[in-house]
């Protein structure tokens, strides 16, 4: 009995797992971002850019 408790429990383990594992991934670059300034001004460039090319219609890929 014992036995297909703990087998019964182990795939909501393991989902549990994988989404403290994605999540904590997802955290790490959030930090990244928000604590180095260097690239957080990259990221911010980039998205410049990106939403700049959308409202001008002309390419500006000059970084």
């Amino acid at each position: 009995m014992l036995v297909l408790l703990l087998i019964s429990e182990i795939p909501d383990t393991l989902a549990s797992l994988n989404c403290v594992w994605i999540l904590f991934s997802h955290l790490n670059s959030v930090l990244l971002i928000a604590t180095n300034r260097g690239v957080r001004n990259q990221i911010l460039r980039i998205s410049d850019l990106l939403f700049s090319n959308s409202r001008n219609n002309h390419p500006n890929l000059y970084i």
